[in-house]
């Protein structure tokens, strides 16, 4: 497969408004984003290039009450699940030590192709449940997604499966409630589930129940060891906890611009104010079909602002019928 790659360049390097704005401080929504990706193509972005005017920058070093822009970049983080990377911590559930900890009634934690997982022993049910894990402090859980060993093309019927969780608010010590994130699912179907929104979560602990309708049997082959009895279906690999925290692009001052640069230079006039800013910002992200980065001008005191992105286009080409 050959990949091609030239710079970003043109109107297509700048985020636009919705009318095609360069100046996104500009008209009524004074926002911008990327164009649409198409398929085959890729754009890594390792920097970002600002413009700031105003008519009078200094006294915008000074951190006001609201984000003066924020700069959101929107990732397929989990196969589904469009999020901000730059704006989230993910708590995740995984590995051998992880799975074992848990409770089990008809499943047991093993390595599948190498990789840690959960997998029934053969019997129509099954369950477990994770140990507890406390939190540093009360925090919001948003999202939760995880990966299933069989593929998306399993037949739906071969097996239902529910992940619940179970949550202690402010405090590990208080009393519990549990909340059932997915029931009856089929393993053709999402493997997310988006704004559950739990608050003030001081601890939690996961669970799975599975009900296996065509089970398709594994051998553990031990070199030297007695045949064991065959396993059941491979199932749960990980889960993913997605909590919100504050994004570094979300600049409530410039000093936190100019903070964040590799370069940047304020245009001083001999006589009146500042009222230019050059920023050039890392800005680290790949960006595929669907996913985009956009620019949010929230002060009316920054009267133009400009956003380019210092990117190289990546192009797969198509396989000819003649290649192998």
């Amino acid at each position: 497969m050959i990949i091609d790659q030239t710079p970003l360049a043109g109107a297509e390097a700048y985020l636009t408004s919705s009318d095609g704005r360069v100046n996104l401080a500009e008209g009524s929504g004074r926002a911008g984003a990327t164009q649409e990706i198409a398929e085959g193509l890729a754009h890594e972005i390792d920097s970002m290039g600002l413009l700031l005017e105003g008519e009078d920058l200094l006294p915008l070093y000074a951190r006001q009450e609201k984000p003066l822009f924020t700069i959101e970049l929107t990732k397929e983080m989990f196969p589904g699940l469009f999020r901000n990377p730059y704006a989230s911590r993910v708590h995740q559930l995984a590995g051998l030590e992880a799975l074992r900890r848990g409770e089990f009634d008809g499943m047991q934690a093993m390595e599948v192709n190498g990789v840690p997982t959960l997998v029934t022993l053969g019997d129509s049910s099954a369950i477990w449940r994770s140990a507890i894990y406390r939190l540093p402090k009360p925090t919001t859980i948003a999202d939760i997604a995880w990966d299933l060993a069989p593929s998306r093309k399993t037949h739906k019927e071969a097996f239902r499966y529910q992940i619940d969780i179970e949550i202690w608010r402010d405090s590990p010590e208080g009393p519990s409630q549990t909340q059932a994130v997915v029931t009856d699912r089929a393993p053709d179907e999402e493997r997310f589930r988006d704004s559950i929104d739990l608050e003030r979560v001081a601890a939690f602990r996961l669970g799975l129940r599975a009900a296996v309708r065509r089970d398709q049997q594994m051998q553990e082959l031990m070199v030297g060891l007695p045949e064991r009895d065959p396993l059941g279906l491979p199932l749960l690999q990980a889960i993913y906890l997605r909590e919100p925290v504050a994004s570094r692009f979300a600049f409530s001052s410039l000093l936190e611009v100019t903070a964040g640069a590799s370069q940047y230079h304020l245009f001083e006039e001999a006589e009146g104010p500042a009222r230019r800013l050059l920023v050039h910002l890392p800005f680290a992200a790949t960006l595929l079909k669907g996913e985009s980065i956009s620019l949010t001008v929230m002060d009316d005191r920054i009267k133009r602002l400009e956003a380019r992105l210092n990117a190289l286009v990546l192009v797969r080409k198509a396989k000819r019928s003649d290649e192998v």
